[in-house]
Order: C-alpha cells, then structure tokens, then sequence
C-alpha cells in the first residue's frame, strides 16, 4: 500500500478498488503480434506456466524434500536420484515412475522419460546408453537386496538408505528443472487424455486439478475402476460435483487436500451460478479467497499448531491456484506467464509477509504466534474488499488479544518466567527435523500407477 499525503486522501470506496487492483492485477496491455510462431511460443509459454500452477498440490505430495532460504521462505526439492517408491517402482524426481520390468528392460515411456532427464555423476552428464544402464543396475541393487533381506524389502528403506545402497558415495544426480519438466509431461498427457474422455473437468481449474492428481496418481485405475476414488469421475462426468468426493481415507494428508480442493472448486461453480454470464468482481473474488483460506486453516490446523514447515508452501502454493481462478473469473482469461508469476508472489508474500511474518504476530510470545496465526484466519472477515484488508484486521486484533492476555499473566506472576524462555532450548533440539515433506507418509500408502 501507497503513503499518501493528508492532503489527498482517497475516500474508502477508491481505497478499497486500489488494492483490489494490487491483489488480482494484470499485466498492462501489450501490442498484438500477427507472427504465428510467436503465438505458438507465447501459448506454449502460458500453457507450461498454469500447468505448473495446477501441478504444485500433486508435486507436493510427492516424495518431495523442504529447504528453506535465508529469508525464512520454504522451498520444495525434488529427490534428485532414482529411488524405489513404496509400490517398489524406479521412481525420479517428483514421482514421476520410469516406466519398466523388475530386471530394468525399459518401455516406450521409460526411454521417453529418460530422454527428458539430465543425470550427472560427478561433473559429467550421461549419455542416453549411460542412463539406460543406470536403470538396469538400480533394478539389480535392488533384486540383491531383496534377495538377501527377504521380507525387509528395499522400497521400505529410507532415501538416503536407498541412495547409499544403489551409488555409495558417488550417487548420480538429477537436475531439479529437467526432473519439472519430465513430471510436467506426464501430467499434461494425463490431463489432455481426461479431458478427452469428458470437457466437464474443464469446469473450472480446481476441478481440473483434483482430476489429474488422480489420474497422475492411479493412471486408469482411478477412472475405469469402481473403488476408492473413482465416485468424484463418475459425478463430474455427469456434469455436477459432490458434496464429498469419497476419496480414501488412508492416503492422509493428500486425502485432506482433494477434499479441500473440492469444497474450493464448489465455491466457484456456486459463485459462476450466481453471476450467471456475467464477469467476476473483485469483491466476489476476495470472498471465495478468504472462504478457502479459512477452509484450508481447518483442514490443516494440526500442521500449522505443530510448526510443520511443509504447510507454508502447501498453503503458499494452494492459495496461489485459487487466486488464479480468481483471476480468470475476474478478466474472463487465463492468466499470462509473467501474471501467473506475480500471482505467486502475491501468495507468497501474503502466506509469508501477511501471516508468518506479519509485524502484528511477531508481538505474540513465540509459543502462541502459530495459534496466533491460525485464529487471524478463523476471524478474517469473509465480507472485506481485499484479503488484505482482512488479514490485516484480523493480525492486529488477535495480536492486541494475544499481548493483553500475556501482559495479564505477567502481572499476576512477576517472579514466573515466561513461556518462551522455558521452550527455547527444546525449540532448538526440534529444529530441523522437518525436513521431509510426505516422504512415506503412509505405511499403507501405494505407489503411483
């Protein structure tokens, strides 16, 4: 937000419009080009940068690691050498499964997706032979292992187990953007086979990404099949979307986020009823952010109660699909490149700057900002102009509580020394420890078909 002099203070209506601009912007316009190869360029430039906005909520399931950078920001890697899933299936980078039999032959799709991968030992890349015969020696590492340890199979180990028994100290290793790439393919011929088979999962894009992490999940089982979560195909294709999608409860947190996904996809066929032909506003736009803000708090609380880091970029990541529908429903497009980018840093800077790392938080004692957080979401104002302007409202009241409350206890306990101090040491023995985001998460867990 824009200081302004006292002199020329906008009345509340131009406030509320202004930031309405700030949080669902697009790019200024720019001249038409009328050369068909920058066309072609430019949609296959918007066409990977939504693809990567719908694929983050399946990604992020995956056997994927958090790193975090200097500026507290959470980051998702991907396992950058082959492992065993728990299917017992090669798997690379962002699960993404090669394709072939338990000695290592490859099929069409294994070759195809080895292709698409750049794989270096040492300083140096392999060549397509090299990693053909990698494939092959991780299947015969594996084989051994089983062979030997009978029961203990090897897809139970952990990955940095894993990695030692199939490199020892010389592992080879994937690039994090040819590994995006691979999974990217896959998730787009998996989306374009769904909506081949029915245009209703191009109702709106959450829809399209609950289908597609279910198709990327369990390939044609999750369609042809009468099991687990094949009853959210059978009521899209008939052109509507349930109340609860029946998806299996054993998955756990992923389970979590398609019900989440499909209560968030609810809320904008409801709102596209309502404004029948008519486009978005805002306001109506801010009302759905905030409504699956509050609705993914509830979902996840526990993780955000118990400091997990992986819930920052899930929530990051999350938000940022919704506020590109938003956009879409807004200007009646999707998104540009460089929207989709602003779109994400948007979310970032609202899951980062807004709430963990709001100014009106850090005046909570340290043990009760994570409850902090959790209830500003319960109180945000659905109804606000902008979800900044809730948030906001929200932070600083909850702060002012949280600080009363503190303040009180102080009083009545001069000599008693204060939470914080008594938690600090065994805040910095837990530090760290969550590192892996969903790796093994279920026992009963299967891999990917």
């Amino acid at each position: 937000m824009s200081n302004e002099n006292e002199q020329n203070i906008p009345d509340e209506t131009t406030a509320s419009t202004e930031e309405n601009d700030v949080f669902f912007a697009p790019l200024e316009e720019k001249n038409e080009s009328n050369e068909e190869a920058a066309d072609n360029t430019e949609n296959n430039e918007i066409e990977k940068a939504l693809l990567s906005c719908l694929f983050a909520p399946t990604y992020l399931m995956e056997s994927t690691l958090t790193s975090q950078n200097e500026e507290g920001i959470v980051q998702s890697e991907p396992i950058n050498h082959f492992y065993f899933c728990s299917a017992n299936k090669l798997t690379i980078g962002y699960g993404t499964k090669i394709e072939c039999n338990s000695k290592g032959k490859l099929a069409k799709e294994g070759i195809q997706a080895l292709q698409q991968l750049k794989i270096y030992k040492g300083n140096r890349e392999l060549s397509e032979k090299e990693k053909q015969q990698l494939v092959r020696d991780c299947c015969a590492a594996r084989n051994r292992y089983d062979h030997i340890h009978g029961e203990n199979k090897f897809c139970k180990l952990g990955i940095s187990n894993q990695s030692k028994v199939l490199f020892g100290n010389n592992p080879a290793l994937v690039t994090k953007e040819s590994a995006l790439d691979t999974a990217l393919t896959e998730y787009k011929n998996k989306q374009q086979k769904l909506l081949e088979n029915n245009k209703n999962f191009n109702m709106n894009l959450i829809v399209s990404t609950i289908g597609t992490d279910l198709a990327y999940q369990y390939g044609s089982r999750g369609v042809a099949t009468k099991q687990g979560s094949t009853y959210f195909y059978k009521c899209v294709k008939k052109g509507y979307l349930p109340q609860n999608g029946q998806f299996d409860p054993k998955y756990g947190d992923r389970t979590r986020l398609r019900n989440w996904m499909l209560q968030t996809a609810r809320l904008f066929e409801d709102d596209k009823r309502k404004r029948k032909e008519e486009p978005a506003t805002p306001e109506s736009q801010s009302k759905i952010f905030m409504t699956s803000l509050k609705s993914f708090e509830k979902t996840f609380h526990q993780h955000i109660m118990n400091r997990q880091q992986h819930v920052k970029i899930l929530m990051e990541q999350c938000m940022a699909l919704v506020m590109t529908q938003n956009f879409q429903n807004i200007y009646g497009r999707y998104p540009q490149p460089e929207e989709i980018e602003n779109i994400r840093q948007t979310s970032q800077d609202f899951v980062y700057k807004e709430l963990y790392g709001s100014t009106e938080i850090a005046r909570v004692e340290k043990p009760y900002r994570e409850n902090a957080i959790a209830n500003a979401i319960k109180e945000a104002d659905t109804n606000a102009p902008n979800p900044l302007v809730s948030i906001r409202a929200a932070t600083k009241k909850v702060a002012d509580k949280s600080v009363a409350k503190s303040e009180e206890k102080a009083k009545k306990n001069p000599q008693k020394p204060s939470l914080s101090a008594i938690l600090k040491s065994a805040e910095e023995k837990t530090q760290g420890i969550d590192l892996n985001l969903f790796i093994n998460q279920e026992n009963t867990a299967q891999g990917r078909a």
